[in-house]
């Protein structure tokens, strides 16, 4: 027993014979019982747990993916007004990235969808989390996610992405071409209603012999255009040999719905295998007719003979901006292909600032770089 204080002998009297004491015995006897049960009954639980664990790994790690693209998220903010123009360092105009894809390594609970596997050397490099810190160092303040080819119809990533970083981001489904008029426009409304708020067309998932403005297509179109979604058209292999499906439906009657903004990537992919097509250039160009048509400026290293800063493409800036206006003209990185191929992902907005300083851009105007880095975003997926 502890030594009371006060007491002058320091002699440690022996533990007191359970015996000779009946009430205290008991009573500890009783004491010991319940401990022995409180063990058992943990020991039964940590079991019960164990076995059960299994079970429900699929959806916790679902949640853990969640929680750890949340914790990125104060990373992804608005710099300062202030800053803009203040700090050497940042961006000096607003600036939100109209194109990019995330992803993960494949494994579960995020599945690629058959036959799919990322690029080389991209497989780790898609996360939401890794977008959120180049995406934070660039001064970008929201983003369009465009879902990745590699889950085509499987949105259950991004969708978790959109979930966890509510007003930070806007999603870009795959419009699925293989189901029924009636079941692909239910599709988009269950999607819209789960966060995407836009639909992407690729052609190259279309069934053998099919073109974009089959009865599908039209269909998906026209709940594009009654929901308000932009479409976008993802046309990689040039989008002169997809005009006439893109006239199409450009040219639907407006008689139920309004049409859908629509959306070309990539300046229309008129650099085909090192070498500039003129006739994509053209069918671009054409489609300025449509007043609701606006381009992507946007992958850079993929429509250019050259490295960076892609000095190649800054007169066909100048041309866009003087035939459509920079007001249907919107910058995108396409991370996390940029990271590799485009000189990496802070050198993708400040591409076109080196064509101003460079004097390649001597009829561009502040006005005209504002809409490019968010203005016709914002007027596009709305916003402030």
């Amino acid at each position: 027993m502890p030594q009371r204080f006060g007491r002058r002998s320091k002699r440690l009297r022996p533990f007191p014979n359970v015996a000779s004491y009946p009430t205290q015995g008991i009573a500890l006897c009783l004491f010991m019982l319940v401990l022995s049960h409180l063990s058992t009954t943990a020991k039964a639980f940590q079991l019960r747990t164990s076995l059960s664990s299994s079970k429900f790994s699929h959806r916790l790690r679902r949640v853990q993916y969640v929680k750890m693209a949340s914790s990125s998220s104060s990373s992804f903010s608005t710099p300062a007004p202030s800053s803009r123009s203040s700090d050497e360092g940042t961006f000096p105009y607003r600036l939100i990235d109209s194109h990019h894809h995330v992803w993960t390594d494949g494994e579960e609970p995020f599945p690629y969808a058959n036959g799919q596997s990322a690029p080389p050397g991209l497989q780790d490099s898609g996360t939401a989390e890794k977008f959120l810190t180049l995406a934070a160092a660039a001064g970008v303040e929201r983003s369009l996610i465009v879902q990745p080819i590699l889950y085509l119809y499987d949105h259950s990533y991004v969708r978790s992405v959109l979930q966890a970083h509510p007003g930070k981001f806007e999603g870009m489904l795959n419009a699925n071409p293989t189901l029924s008029p009636e079941a692909a426009a239910a599709a988009i409304v269950r999607l819209h209603g789960e966060g995407f708020k836009s639909i992407r067309f690729n052609p190259y998932i279309w069934p053998a012999g099919e073109k974009m403005d089959n009865d599908v297509g039209r269909a998906m179109f026209a709940e594009a255009g009654r929901l308000g979604m932009p479409v976008g058209l993802m046309l990689f292999k040039g989008l002169h040999l997809h005009l006439p499906e893109v006239n199409a439906l450009l040219s639907l009657p407006r008689s139920l719905h309004p049409p859908p903004p629509v959306i070309l990537d990539h300046w229309g992919f008129f650099h085909q295998d090192g070498r500039d097509v003129p006739e994509a250039w053209d069918a671009l160009l054409s489609l300025a007719q449509y007043s609701h048509v606006t381009v992507k400026i946007s992958a850079f290293f993929r429509v250019s003979s050259q490295p960076w800063p892609f000095h190649d493409l800054a007169p066909r800036l100048e041309e866009l901006v003087r035939v459509f206006g920079s007001e249907r003209l919107m910058w995108g990185s396409d991370f996390p292909y940029v990271t590799t191929m485009g000189g990496g992902y802070a050198k993708a907005p400040r591409t076109v600032l080196e064509w101003r300083q460079a004097g390649l851009l001597p009829s561009l105007t502040e006005r005209d770089y504002q809409n490019l880095f968010s203005g016709t975003y914002l007027k596009v997926f709305g916003g402030q």
